[in-house]
């Protein structure tokens, strides 16, 4: 959305996103967009379970990648990724560049 005039700028696809939260990654301390992504998890009983890289510029899913159980919180360490499932924790080693 932009913030400026509220128009809509992207939809993402369905069912990517039931994670309580999302974090952005790719992006400068001074809030310039670099290739930025949103990382967030959607899973659901009857569903397959995925952590999502969706194009923060476009709403584009660049990758998912399989989980045991549904994302509920995703957080950064450092270039650790740590993601929160129902019964596991992933943590994920994350570069830039």
């Amino acid at each position: 959305m932009d913030l400026y005039d509220g128009s809509i700028l992207w939809r993402s696809e369905p069912l990517v996103c039931n994670s309580h939260n999302f974090v952005l990654a790719g992006v400068d301390q001074g809030g310039t967009i670099e290739e930025g992504v949103i990382l967030c998890g959607y899973g659901f009983t009857n569903e397959d379970d995925y952590l999502y890289q969706i194009s923060l510029e476009t709403g584009q899913v660049l990758s998912r990648t399989p989980l045991a159980t549904k994302a509920d919180w995703l957080a950064f360490d450092g270039n650790t990724l740590m993601v929160q499932c129902y019964n596991r924790l992933y943590l994920y080693d994350v570069s830039y560049g």
